[in-house]
């Protein structure tokens, strides 16, 4: 039974479908995406929020983060958007993802970040990773510093990111 499948997939793929070569066909300007840029994550009202910030453009995880830690505009602050990411926190590193992990390493490293801060971090990467072709529940964050590090995977029980209601 198996030989037939085969036999028939084999001669279905020697056939061809028919269709004959043509000169390119104008079709307008290339999509651009889903969205205008990357959805951040800031805290409003007590609760971590999704923003979509206007770039024309995804962008990677390393420039999401980058703009999260720059914080609100003055447009979201005006909305109500704060963040809970430690002031003194300049720069970080983001790692492509590995086997389904992204590590995400601050500077300098916070002694402390709150729960809150985490899931700013944690749903930002996520959500970029997402927007680029990944499933959302198969990326996880890791979060490295010099206390220790945090790993929070996107499944099962653990944190979950809100998403644009």
């Amino acid at each position: 039974m198996k030989a037939r499948w085969m036999l028939l997939l084999a001669v279905l793929v020697l056939a061809g479908c028919g269709v004959r070569p043509t000169e390119p066909v104008a079709a307008g300007e290339a999509p651009v995406g889903v969205a205008s840029g990357p959805m951040l994550f800031f805290v409003r009202d007590g609760k971590v929020r999704p923003v979509i910030r206007e770039t024309g453009r995804l962008g990677t995880a390393t420039g999401a983060v980058a703009l999260l830690l720059g914080g609100p505009t003055a447009a979201e602050s005006g909305a109500g958007y704060t963040t809970e990411l430690p002031p003194a926190t300049v720069g970080a590193s983001v790692s492509v993802m590995q086997e389904g992990v992204v590590t995400v390493s601050l500077a300098p490293s916070p002694v402390y970040l709150s729960r809150t801060a985490t899931e700013q971090l944690v749903c930002t990467v996520v959500a970029v990773e997402a927007q680029l072709g990944a499933s959302a529940s198969g990326v996880g964050v890791r979060i490295a510093g010099g206390g220790p590090t945090v790993s929070l995977q996107q499944t099962g029980n653990a944190m979950r990111c809100p998403v644009i209601p």
